[in-house]
């Protein structure tokens, strides 16, 4: 989906850096789709990524995208927004708050729909880019570090055994 969406809105200018493990085996096709699609020279496999190495690559990045059609968390989206990176990933992902407090995209699963916001994306300024960084990393801040996380889990405990309203973030 990615390297449809990379292709079709052809940023000048900008390196697709694809990083990650390839437990599948997936790297010959993604080899095949690079070199079927012209992208040789905007695309760089760097295969796995650690410690530091991973740190320099968000430190590095304007934008991490994850194309994905099911994902039960995705925790490299925290992460990127850790790193104060704004983020688009796909509907397969529960991030719908990337939109919501304005820190990156949430599209449909297909190569249009990445197309769309990577487009969205390119237009903006980099001092907004930067903002939506900065956005995406006082949510992590808010909502997924311990103490956040042990509130919720006090109040769904709570729920359990004592009743009353159903917490917002029970599905």
């Amino acid at each position: 989906m990615l390297l449809d969406a990379w292709k079709k809105v052809a940023p000048e200018d900008w390196e697709l850096v694809i990083a990650g493990n390839d437990d599948s085996n997936h790297l010959p096709t993604i080899e095949k789709k690079i070199a079927e699609l012209g992208l040789q020279k905007q695309v760089t496999l760097a295969g796995p990524l650690f410690d530091e190495a991973k740190d320099q690559a968000f430190q590095q990045a304007d934008l991490f995208i994850l194309p994905s059609y099911s994902e039960n968390f995705g925790i490299v989206v925290a992460e990127a927004l850790s790193h104060q990176v704004p983020v688009l990933t796909t509907t397969g992902c529960p991030w719908e708050e990337l939109e919501t407090q304005q820190c990156g995209w949430w599209v449909e699963p297909i190569p249009e729909g990445i197309a769309n916001g990577l487009s969205e994306a390119l237009q903006k300024a980099t001092e907004e880019l930067s903002s939506m960084g900065v956005r995406g990393r006082q949510l992590v801040e808010q909502n997924y570090q311990w103490p956040a996380i042990a509130e919720k889990m006090h109040r769904f405990y709570k729920w359990i055994l004592e009743g009353g309203q159903k917490p917002d973030f029970i599905i």
